[in-house]
């Protein structure tokens, strides 16, 4: 029983990378679109605050705070692909 939990929890953690992988690309696109207008590449305060308040609201079984770290690891990477590339 806690082998075939263990696979399902194996396949989730593939899911959630390869999300992650998709939103990278899509963040890279935005930081290349932003660097061809002349916009600065940095973080969006209020952008950043909109996402996380809706995912809180929407995901009200995960402790407030762990959304708000995950997304901040989150953020801070696309930022820094972006400045990176």
């Amino acid at each position: 029983m806690i082998a075939e939990k263990r696979l399902i929890v194996d396949d989730l953690d593939d899911k959630i990378l390869a999300l992650l992988e998709k939103r990278f690309q899509i963040t890279d696109e935005i930081g290349r679109t932003k660097i061809m207008e002349g916009i600065p590449v940095q973080h969006d305060l209020i952008r950043e605050k909109e996402i996380v308040n809706r995912l809180k609201e929407n995901y009200s079984n995960l402790d407030p705070e762990f959304i708000e770290n995950v997304y901040a690891l989150i953020f801070s990477y696309a930022i820094e692909r972006q400045v990176n590339k």
